[in-house]
């Protein structure tokens, strides 16, 4: 794999990061709200989280983390 591949799946790998911890931030406001809105909204965030992790565990498998061994 030559450099600029690994950067693109590094990038991928941080960006993947980024987008979990950013909505993690999110979720933990959003849980402090009542009503059906912040609710629906928490939900729809831990589905991209769940997205998020997928892409990032692909980067690190790309850039040669264990997985799936």
């Amino acid at each position: 794999m030559d450099a600029k591949t690994k950067r693109r799946h590094l990038k991928d790998f941080e960006e993947a990061a980024r987008q979990i911890e950013l909505a993690g931030v999110c979720i933990d406001v959003l849980e402090t709200m009542h009503g059906v809105a912040p609710q629906r909204c928490v939900k729809a965030l831990k589905a991209e989280q769940q997205k998020q992790l997928l892409r990032l565990d692909k980067a690190a498998e790309k850039l040669g983390a264990p997985y799936g061994a």
